[in-house]
């Protein structure tokens, strides 16, 4: 989608990233399930794979539906680029293997999900990185950390466990300040409010019929384990849609319960059901 208008966070979130489809007009990205994809030709193939045009080649590398939320999460972020990975720590060994090497190391907040503590601390040892992990609301404390081999600063919004969230961009660190979740309030903003129409009597009336309805209900539900006899009128034929139908009625009186009765027609005697 491209457009010469700064767009509001809320419309980037609907229709930032895709485009109308071309051939049906749709407006919203379907799901593609499909595995693969027809190329024009060889070369057109050839250039796919040696990474030399931009395309589609096998749905576990690259997907439409995927390319569209990647794109949408880039609008709304601010980003140069985005990539949808299958799991959190995929994500986070992508974005750092192309700036780590053996010897490198990153600045770890201290408010991150256990995964990611374990991986930060156990698992990049083996590629030769390391991490120091810093408290993010001290900066004097982060910058103290940064080094010759810093190759990143890594952090997590909204944190987990916590709920802190990055908020605000340091100025010359270029560092994030973290805040916990109570300041997540200071930042609420209303943009609309849904409040009931119906008045108090109506309200109350309806209320006061449904529980008239569950109680007969339950009346019913109670007398399903008596004996019931059925009335040779009550056939296929008599549907309860039909006129001929004998009306039905249910009385419960507390816990007692009678069987329903019927009101039969004039030339027939009371039946039990």
């Amino acid at each position: 989608m491209t457009t010469d208008r700064q767009l509001a966070f809320d419309t980037l979130a609907i229709h930032a990233g895709t485009a109308p489809d071309p051939a049906t007009g749709a407006r919203q990205v379907p799901i593609y399930q499909t595995t693969a994809y027809v190329f024009r030709d060889a070369d057109h193939a050839a250039k796919l794979f040696n990474l030399q045009e931009v395309g589609y080649i096998y749905s576990r590398l690259t997907n439409p539906t995927v390319s569209a939320l990647a794109n949408r999460v880039c609008a709304l972020e601010g980003g140069a680029g985005a990539i949808c990975c299958s799991s959190g720590h995929a994500a986070q060994i992508m974005a750092l293997f192309p700036l780590m090497g053996p010897g490198r190391n990153i600045i770890a907040s201290t408010r991150l999900y256990g995964g990611t503590v374990t991986q930060f601390s156990q698992t990049i040892k083996r590629f030769g990185w390391s991490a120091k992990f810093v408290d993010l609301d001290d900066l004097d404390a982060v910058k103290a950390a940064i080094d010759a081999d810093t190759r990143a600063i890594f952090c997590e919004t909204i944190a987990n466990p916590g709920g802190y969230t990055i908020t605000e961009l340091g100025d010359g660190a270029r560092l994030y300040r973290v805040r916990s979740y109570r300041g997540v309030g200071q930042m609420w903003r209303e943009a609309d409010r849904y409040e009931p129409g119906m008045d108090t009597a109506r309200r109350e009336e309806l209320l006061a019929d449904w529980k008239r309805a569950v109680e007969r209900s339950c009346a019913w539900a109670r007398c399903s384990g008596s004996t019931a006899t059925r009335s040779p009128h009550l056939s296929r034929r008599n549907s309860p849609r039909s006129p001929g139908l004998p009306r039905v009625r249910a009385e419960s009186s507390g816990s007692r319960c009678r069987s329903p009765t019927l009101a039969a027609p004039p030339s027939q005697t009371n039946l039990t059901i």
